[in-house]
């Protein structure tokens, strides 16, 4: 018989690969094909095609067709050769993700592969060819989401496609800050790291501990215990919450304002001080003391004693608390008191007439604002002087009088008295 026509190949799959040819010119009863690769086999069919199945993906087969006459008289063979298509990747997996990689990795297919084409979706675009069953994506946008579509070849014949999603880490965020401090509030700034984000995971270790996420690029992070210290975890996140790394910055939120501060003991040249400790925690106390003379000091109880004041001078003691080893300091509050007056000195009397003494004394140490004086006899009177004597009058001869002097200050705060006797200085008549 004369060779077949036209032998050609079509509808390829991973196993089977489709034949078809014209008939010869002539007779021919049946046609013989026989298929080189592997496997390799025969077989005959009475029809101008055939499909050939049962093949190894990814495999190069030859087939030779032969028309066949009568006691199996064949013609010459026509051959045609083809690769059936390679089987479909194995279990592909992604791992070892960073912000601008993602490794990949997946199982041979069955049958033969030559290599690996990987096309990569996403920001960049690009694609590229492996013979190795892993590989690591490289020059990946942090935070961006990508796809990979991965088919094996044989002589660039592509099987079919696998396919994968994954989004790069997210990168971390740049400049994180905290500042607008109060006593129950820290505000955080911070700028878009480089790449993808689609919101921000904040982790507050504290005393409150809690999570807030946000979309912003700031945060207030508020009802936090007046003079904490707090450790601030800022993360990028993009969707399916896949989290960059931290970035961290820890401040102390402002001691609040100490409470009902008073003062009480008071001498000439000393002034105790006492409040109670405010809401949260503190470390410290300062207290600046305005007057004469003026100075700071910084103690860790609740109550302290100036010494050293002057006597008769007005002080103003503001009192705030502190937290950290840099002093942070809360608002401050106040209270105000005099020191006692010293007693006044050298107090001389003497007569003017009968009826009429003069007394004078010496100004006291420190402040005064005016004097009483006070006439202890028969009969007894009470006066006051701004200056430092006073004269008496009507008093009764033959009388026995003390006079008392005491300084007095601001909020008629009385000093010590001193008395002088002045029963000689009148006459008896």
């Amino acid at each position: 018989p004369e060779i077949v026509k036209n032998l050609t190949t079509g509808n390829i799959t991973t196993t089977s690969i489709s034949l078809s040819w014209e008939k010869p010119d002539g007779n021919a009863s049946v046609y013989f094909i026989q298929i080189l690769g592997e496997p390799t086999f025969n077989r005959n069919v009475t029809t101008t095609s055939d499909t050939i199945e049962g093949l190894t993906p990814g495999n190069y087969y030859t087939f030779l067709v032969a028309a066949v006459v009568g006691d199996n008289v064949q013609g010459k063979i026509r051959n045609v050769s083809a690769y059936t298509y390679p089987d479909v990747i194995k279990n592909l997996t992604t791992g070892n993700i960073n912000t601008a990689s993602i490794s990949l990795s997946w199982g041979k297919p069955d049958g033969n592969v030559s290599s690996y084409f990987i096309q990569i979706l996403g920001e960049p675009t690009f694609s590229k060819n492996v013979t190795t069953t892993s590989d690591t994506i490289e020059g990946l946008t942090p935070g961006n989401y990508y796809t990979f579509l991965v088919y094996a070849l044989v002589d660039n014949i592509n099987g079919a496609i696998s396919k994968i999603s994954k989004y790069t880490i997210p990168e971390v965020v740049k400049n994180l800050t905290a500042g607008n401090i109060t006593t129950t509030s820290i505000s955080l700034s911070w700028e878009k790291p480089d790449g993808n984000a689609s919101s921000y995971f904040i982790q507050i270790l504290g005393e409150p501990t809690f999570n807030k996420t946000v979309t912003t690029t700031s945060a207030t992070i508020e009802n936090l215990i007046p003079g904490n210290y707090y450790t601030f975890l800022v993360a990028s996140v993009v969707d399916d919450n896949i989290q960059g790394e931290y970035r961290t910055v820890s401040a102390f939120a402002y001691p609040d304002v100490v409470k009902n501060p008073k003062t009480g003991n008071i001498t000439t040249t000393s002034i105790s001080l006492s409040w109670e400790n405010p809401d949260g925690n503190v470390s410290s106390y300062f207290i600046q003391i305005l007057g004469e003379p003026t100075f700071n000091t910084t103690v860790t109880t609740t109550s302290h004693t100036f010494d050293g004041l002057t006597p008769g001078n007005y002080y103003t003691f503001w009192v705030s608390a502190l937290v950290d080893t840099n002093n942070l300091q809360g608002e401050g509050v106040y209270t105000s008191a005099n020191t006692g007056p010293a007693p006044v000195a050298n107090m001389k009397a003497s007569k003017v007439d009968n009826r009429t003494i003069y007394v004078s004394w010496q100004h006291p140490e420190g402040n005064t604002s005016y004097y009483q004086i006070e006439l202890l006899g028969d009969p007894p009177q009470n006066l006051t002087a701004a200056t430092e004597s006073v004269t008496i009058y009507n008093l009764t001869s033959g009388n026995q009088y003390t006079v008392r002097v005491t300084a007095v200050t601001g909020g008629d705060l009385l000093g010590d008295s001193n008395d002088i006797a002045v029963l000689d200085k009148i006459d008896r008549r």
